[in-house]
Order: C-alpha cells, then structure tokens, then sequence
C-alpha cells in the first residue's frame, strides 16, 4: 500500500494542474457564460512569461508585428518573475474578454466555441513561435525535498501544491460567497436583468472574472512547471483533463471542481503504476491513463444530461443561414470540368496543393453535415478520419480499390457513432467538449497503438488503371488528382440531396429546436445518430485520400490539433453549405492558397497564427462563414440593380414585422392560388371543414388521462388528474396561473417524468417517448410557437408530414425522397393560412406564427392535438379568429384540448372544461357548469362569484 500512497502524491502534480484549470474554467463560465477551450493556453503563456524571465531577464509578449521582448535585466528575481507571469495571463485573459467574447456576447454558442477554439489555435502558434516547440526544464519553484511518512518518502512540492489547492479553491468560494463583486456574479449567473437593475455592470464582471480565471490557472502550471515541464504541445493533454473537472462540477463548483481535478491527477498516476504490475492485463492499450478523462466526461454527462431539454432549459440561438438550394446539374459538370482542364496546367506544386484541398472540402463537408446541418458541434472530425486512414493502412491488405476505402470508412462511420453517443443526451459546447476529449482517446488508444508512420500504403489501381499519387520521381499524378475529383463531386452531391430531402428537414428540426422536433414525431435520437454515420463516413473517405496523397499514415496528420484546425478552416469557408465546404478547401492547410501564397510569401506557422485571427474575426462578423459573408454581398448588390429580391431562407427580416408587410399577407382568398379548389373553401364561414383527423370515424374516447401526477424535486406540480377527451370535442384546460396547466400537457405528450395513465385511441401511451406518441395520433402546439426558423412554412409542416422510415436516407440519395405536400397543404387550407406556404417564420405576424404552429401539428392528421396557450399574445380580435379555427379543427373530428387564459373564449368555444388549481382538478364539466361554479371563481380571483352566461362578465 506504501506505493499507492507514493503514486498517489505523485499523481497531485499533474492533479493540482487540473484542478488549477477547472476552477478557472468555473470562474469564467461564471462570470461569462464561455466553456474556454483556450484556459490552457492562456495560463500557459504566464508560465512562459515567468520562465523566460528567471532565465533571461526578458518579458515576452503576446504580440506579431512589432518587437515581442522587453530586456528587464539579466535575471529576474523569483517573486518578481512570478508576479509578472501571473500578471500576463491576468491581462492576457480580460483582453480576450473585451476583444472577442464582449463582441460576441449575444452571439450563438457555435461562434462562442469556434472563437475559443481560434484562440486556442492562435495562443499555441504564439507559443511556438516565441518559445520554440521544445519542452522546457523549470528550476523548482516550490520546496523540492521530501517528508518521511509511513515508510514512504513524501515529495514536499507535491504537499505544497495539495496545500495550496485547497486555499485557492477556498478563497474563491469565499470570494463568490461573501465579496460583493462575488455575489454580483452569482446573481448575473440567475438573473442579468436584476443585476442591471443593481447598477452592476455584466460585461465588467465578466472581464474581472475571466482575469481571475486566467490567472489562477496560470497560477498552477507555472507552479508545477517544474514536475510537469513547459511544452506548447501539452495544450491537449491539459485542456480535456481540465474540461472533465468543470463538467464534473456542473459548471458551477469551484470546490468540486478541484476536487476534481485532483482525483483525476490521482487516478491517471495510479493507473500508470498499475500498468507496471504482473497482474495488469497488457492486452490493455499502453494509452489507457490518456483515456481516463474521456471516460470521466462521458460517464459525468450521461449520468447528468438528459435526452431532451426541460421546459425553461431550452435557450434558443440563431445558428448560421442553411442554403436549401439543390446543385444543378450544369453547374456541376461545368466546374468538374474546369478542374480537370486546369489540372494539368500545373506544376506539381500547384497541383498537390490542388488535390489538399479537395482532400479537405470532403472533411469540410462532413462538418457541413454535422455541424451545419444538426448543430452538433465536433472537435473529433480529424480523429475519425485518422481511424480510416490507419485501418486502410493496416487492415485492407490485398483488397481492391474501392473496396478497401469504403471499409475504411465504414471503421471511421463505427468510431463516430461511438464518440457521437453522448449527444443524445448533451449538446452545443458540452458536446464539444465530449468530442475534444474522444479525439484525445482516440489517438492513445487506437492511432498511436498501430502508428505506421514512414510505412507506405498500397498504391490504388482500378481495372488495371495506376491511381497512385506519385510515381518515383512525379507527384500529384493526373489520374490520382481525377480520382479525388470524382470522390469529391460525389460526396458534393451526396450532402446536396440529403440537405434538401427529406433527412435534411429533419437534420434542420433537430438543430433548430429538439422539443418540437420530438413533438411532430422525430426520432432526435436515431437523427443525431445518422447525422453522426454520415458525416463519419464522409471524414472516413477524406482520410483515406489524405493517406493515399500522402503515401503513408502518421498520427500528426489526424492528432486534435489537426481535428481544431479543420474545424477552424470548414467555419471559415462555411459550414452551413456545399459551397462553404468547397472554399474551404481552397483555403485549408497546404491547400491550393496556401501553396500560391508560400510561394510569394514563406508562410511557416505564420498559416496557423492567419487562420487563428481570422477564426476569430469571423465568429464575431460572419458566423455564416466566408461563402455565406460574400453571398449575402453579393445579393444586396444585385438587389440594388434589379430591385428587392430576398431569399426569405437565407436572410429572414425581424420577427416582429407586421401581418400587412409579408408577402401575400393582404392576398383575397379569390386572389390565392387554388383558392377555387374545394379544399380551398374552408376559409369561408359556412363551407364544409377538410377532414383532417385520423380518428374520423372512430367512436370512443380519443384521449383518456388517469390519474396523473408531475414531480419536480419535492414539488408535485399536477395531483391526480383525470380527464376524457372525445373525438370533435374541443376540451378547455384553464386554471390561475402556476395550476400546472402546461406540466399537465407535457406529461401527456410525454416531455416529463409521469405517473398515471394516458391512452390514445384505446392504446396505452405511459411509456411511449414524445416521438412515439406523436405516431399513434397525439401533436401538440406549444406557447411560444418554437417553430423551425431554418425551414419555410411548408417545410415545417412536411417534417411533421412525413412519419421517418429507415429507408428515407437511401431515398434522398438516389433521388427518390417522397414528398407529402397535400397533407401539409390540406392543414393550411383549413386554417386560411395556404398564402403563407414559401414564407419563412421570421416573416409573420405573431397570430400567424400560431396558426402554422397549430397547422404544423395538424399536418400528419393526429386524433388529438394539445393547444398551450395558441392566443397568447394576440389581441382579442386575433383571440377570437384563433378560437374560430380551432372550432373548424374539432368539427373535421380531432379531439382538441385548449389551455387558455382568456376564460371567455374558452367559455364560448369549448364543450367541456378542466379548471385545475395547485395542480389538482377543482371543476370540471360543461361552460355552463363551469361558470357558475364558485370554486373556479374563488381560485380566479379569490371571491365565490359566477360568469354572466350571456355577458361573459364576472357577477358577484
């Protein structure tokens, strides 16, 4: 046991450096909302700063342009060196605050992650170049003797670092608990409005905050710089390790979060210890103690995510434009063939950065998948794309090409299935977080156990055809460069049918709101995951080519930093497009530019550091991306040629645009096209409503709730409550507010934790998820619209059209996609909204964002449908027109129930009514039952009166 002791102390060096950068990692997100991937290398340049000082007396800085050293003298004294060190991070960390996260403080948390990720990329260039990239011997800094305890030798530097872990991580819960400015930041974290109210300013506590973080954190890696070394490349190796204690500490604890980090310090040392003994199975990859932390992550977030957002969890942000334009064939083959007429003109520079950069617009593509498509932001891309270059590599030995490549990819769709896993239960930065650290994992467990670097690849051949890069002397053969070529014009139009079938739609639901998504009947989960194989086999196949290009496999192409740099050219180019992806292969590392450039200019890391600033600009001016940015341009340009013109998909105008000024808004029904079908005829008083129920026909109960209750913690919002709802029957739900009217409706379309019974149709539903329900006749509207931003109206209603099959990726891919535009169609005819159909719902009027809301749910013909509050916000007018729709809708034999807070238009249209209070049901019955109940009065306004049957008033 004397050497688990010793281990274990010996684990606090790199365990305080974790927990160093999780309790910075906490204090910024505190202070600013920011997951920082760059917190490592922002402390790391204080623990440069200071080295260089005691060895040269010289103050480096953070600079490009002009001189970055300042000669203080020949030596620095040590308190001196340390508090210029912790200083530069200090400064350092607030100046990216103002910089860069001020600007993008109302941004969406993809630009938040990639301008963290630019900087990353930028401080770590830095480093190199100012630094060098080797690894740096510190001179101790602590007392480097030892204590004799139990038998064992204590090293006292290790004592030291676990004393002064536990006195920062106390002074800073002191801080947050008991400073004003402490307690000014836990308030902005509740509540911002309040906090302004205060007279606080946010964005100061923010810049206070991150210089704290920054300098804590730079506190511990200049302190254990002597166990650990200084090396601009451990950046990697200390980030994740520090994600995993923030993540671990929910985000909030510094306390936890040092903890944290100690144990995972603990743990990593005593695994490495373990690897030494008999008994450890060494079938077990050498890389296992680099794995930990993934393993901690995923373990940490599945154990605390959850499949769906609560209700008040689900921060809508707008995510960079989708282009849903399908490529035409002309311009396809006109651009395949300028390629490959220019192909030969080159020289074999020219074109080997040529073939680089088509190589990397298939890897840029699958982050268009992923990223752009779905929102599900990886940093593991790289990693995936490494799994198929070594296992075509080491695995595919005698097989033909193709075959082998497409195995290839087949490994690299398995590994990104298994790294995508947790996004079923997490997403936005804490999936990148996840993905970060699989990329980690990947790489010590499977790319650095089967390295084959230097070992070339058999060159591809096809029908007796030589596709081999290069031949003895000549590089970037033609018939190589054509093979690429086609690869990448297929997978082009690969992700062109798929982003505009019907998968596409269903990519965009997911990514523009998961609840509702799940509420018209898509499978979030199985969507993530095909999402995820898509986009990995689309890396797969980019990673072979990369190989092939390069003759052999090495661990440096495909590493994390390799994964960040993709990530960082594909957010330029543009990630939300097939065009972005093809810019930014033009422009990736050791692409086409970057040859033409270093030919002109000798570039060197000098790319990195470019491509790092211009992450960063982006994120903050065009977070759709270099194509989307030049796009926009260029169609505002034109529009002031030829007039007006606006993609309404591209560039929605604001939310709040009055009905009058949408396009077709002020259109007569006769005006409208079809509007002399039958069907059309629905918007006129006294015709016939369409049949659009699927329980038409049926006799019985359409929807019957049993005794259900809702728990929240220790509060049980909804007790018992029961109700029968009837096909055609419009069935009020009303109560004060807090009754657990919308607790209610969540429970039975299946968006929380419940007890009791529901059934649709006769079929028990208690354990169905909100997909599955959805598919036997249950859709529900919810209060605030949350209709799909990325998709027009007409494609808002196909996703809930069209019930997903496994078969509707294949389709899109060869073309095949079925489109049910009559039922979406049919849903607006019934509502007089068939106008609307090409708008985008930024476009509309509040009163017409709640019909489509409610047509969305009626598209797949449900036999019930849940209404939360569809007249909130609308005027009494509006109401009114709204409840006379909603009447249409119960007459075609759709069982609706109606939360409403205007009591008489529930009154008036409603055929039976639920009154619940504190949860339980107090009333129910028919209007007129209901209005001269002094119950419901008495929860209404705290006075036994009635409702005046004819005025509608309340009478004492």
């Amino acid at each position: 046991m004397d050497q688990y002791l010793l281990f274990a102390l010996l684990g606090m060096g790199a365990g305080a450096v974790f927990a160093g950068l999780g309790m910075g990692l906490v204090t910024v997100y505190k202070g600013s909302g920011v997951v920082n991937f760059a917190q490592a290398s922002l402390g790391l340049w204080g623990a440069f700063v200071f080295d260089e000082l005691r060895r040269t007396g010289d103050l480096v800085l953070p600079v490009l342009v002009i001189p970055g050293r300042v000669h203080l003298g020949t030596s620095t004294p040590l308190p001196v060196a340390l508090a210029v060190g912790l200083l530069s991070s200090a400064v350092l960390g607030g100046l990216v605050h103002v910089l860069v996260f001020r600007p993008l403080r109302n941004a969406p948390t993809l630009s938040k992650i990639m301008a963290s990720v630019g900087i990353l990329t930028l401080l770590q260039s830095l480093l190199v170049r100012r630094f060098g990239a080797g690894s740096r011997v510190v001179d101790a800094v602590l007392p480097s003797g030892s204590l004799r305890f139990a038998g064992v030798e204590l090293p006292q530097d290790r004592l030291w670092l676990l004393g002064i872990t536990v006195v920062v991580a106390g002074v800073l819960m002191a801080y947050y608990r008991w400073s004003m400015a402490g307690l000014a930041t836990r308030a902005g974290v509740e509540d911002e409005v309040a906090l302004l109210l205060a007279r606080w300013s946010p964005n100061r506590l923010a810049g206070l905050n991150w210089a704290l973080g920054t300098g804590v954190t730079s506190l511990f890696l200049l302190l254990a710089s002597p166990i650990t070394g200084l090396n601009p490349a451990s950046i990697g190796t200390l980030v994740v390790p520090g994600l995993a204690a923030l993540l671990v500490a929910r985000l909030s604890s510094v306390a936890v979060a040092a903890v944290a980090g100690l144990a995972l310090g603990v743990l990593q040392s005593e695994l490495s210890y373990m690897q030494l003994q008999s008994w450890w199975p060494h079938s077990l990859p050498s890389g296992t103690t680099d794995a930990v932390p993934f393993v901690v992550i995923v373990v940490a977030l599945v154990l605390l995510g959850k499949k769906l957002p609560r209700r008040g969890e689900l921060v809508l942000s707008r995510l960079p434009a989708v282009v849903r334009r399908p490529l035409r064939l002309k311009w396809v083959l006109l651009g395949t063939a300028v390629v490959a007429l220019l192909a030969p003109l080159l020289g074999q520079a020219q074109r080997n950065g040529l073939i680089a950069s088509m190589v990397f617009a298939v890897i840029a593509l699958s982050y268009v998948v992923l990223v752009g498509l779905v929102g599900q932001v990886s940093l593991g891309q790289a990693a995936i794309a490494g799994v198929s270059a070594f296992t075509l590599a080491r695995a595919t030995d005698g097989l033909p090409f193709p075959v082998s490549v497409l195995l290839s990819a087949l490994a690299a769709t398995l590994a990104g299935v298994v790294m995508g896993a947790p996004a079923l239960r997490i997403r936005g930065a804490q999936l990148a977080v996840v993905t970060l650290a699989g990329a980690v994992a990947v790489e010590a467990l499977f790319l650095r156990q089967i390295s084959v670097s230097g070992s070339g690849l058999a060159d591809p051949e096809l029908f007796g055809l030589d596709l081999a890069a290069q031949r003895y002397s000549e590089l970037a053969r033609l018939p190589f460069t054509y093979t690429v070529l086609a690869v990448l014009v297929l997978c082009c139009l690969l992700v062109s049918r798929v982003l505009n079938g019907t998968t596409g739609r269903r990519f965009l639901a997911v990514r523009s709101n998961e609840r509702a998504a799940a509420a018209v009947g898509v499978d979030v989960a199985r969507t993530k995951l095909i999402a995820f194989a898509l986009s990995s086999f689309i890396a797969g196949l980019g990673g072979a080519l990369l190989a092939y290009s390069r003759g052999s496999v090495s661990i440096e192409s495909f590493n994390y930093l390799a994964g960040i740099s993709f990530l960082i050219f594909a957010f330029i180019g543009g990630i939300t497009s097939v065009g972005g992806a093809l810019l930014a292969g033009l422009i990736g590392p050791f692409g086409l530019w970057y040859v033409v450039l270093d030919g002109l200019v000798p570039l060197g890391s000098a790319y990195d550091i470019l491509g790092g600033l211009t992450m960063i600009s982006t994120a903050i001016v065009a977070p759709e991306g270099a194509a989307g940015f030049y796009g926009k341009a260029v169609r505002n340009l034109l529009s002031r040629r030829t007039g007006p013109a606006r993609d309404v998909a591209e560039v929605p105008p604001p939310a709040d645009m009055p009905a009058a000024d949408v396009p077709g808004a002020d259109t007569p029904a006769a005006d409208v096209p079809g509007a002399d079908t039958p069907q059309a005829a629905v918007a006129a008083p006294d015709a016939p409503p369409v049949p659009l129920s699927a329980a038409e026909g049926i006799s019985g109960p359409a929807l019957e709730v049993e005794r259900v209750s809702v728990r929240y913690g220790g509060v049980r919002a909804v007790q018992d409550v029961s109700m029968v709802v009837r096909a055609g029957e419009l069935h009020g739900l009303i109560g004060p507010n807090g009754a657990g009217k919308t607790s209610t409706l969540d429970a039975i379309a299946g968006f929380c934790v419940s007890e009791g019974a529901v059934r649709i149709r006769g079929t028990d539903v208690s354990r169905f998820s909100p997909h599955r329900r959805f598919g036997t006749g249950l859709a529900r509207t919810w209060q605030a619209t949350e209709l799909f931003l990325d998709l027009t109206v007409r494609d808002n209603l196909l996703v809930a059209a069209q019930p997903g099959s496994p078969g509707d990726l294949v389709n899109d891919l060869v073309g095949r996609a079925r489109v049910m535009k009559d039922d979406a169609m049919s849903a607006l005819r019934l509502l007089g909204i068939e106008h609307l159909a090409d708008s985008h719902p930024a476009q509309l009027s509040t009163g017409q964002q709640k019909l489509v809301g409610v047509a969305r749910a009626l598209a797949a013909r449900p036999a019930v449908l849940l209404c939360d509050e569809p007249a909130a916000g609308l005027d009494s007018a509006e109401s009114r027109e709204l409840g006379r729709h909603l009447r249409t809708v119960a007459d075609t034999g759709v069982a609706v129930v109606l939360i409403e807070h205007d009591l008489s238009l529930v009154l008036q249209m409603c055929d039976e009514v639920t009154v619940l209070d504190f949860g339980r049901v107090i009333a129910q019955g028919t209007p007129e039952a209901i209005r001269r109940d002094p119950a419901v009065m008495t929860a209404y306004v705290g006075d036994p009166r009635t409702v005046d049957p004819v005025s509608q008033e309340v009478q004492p």
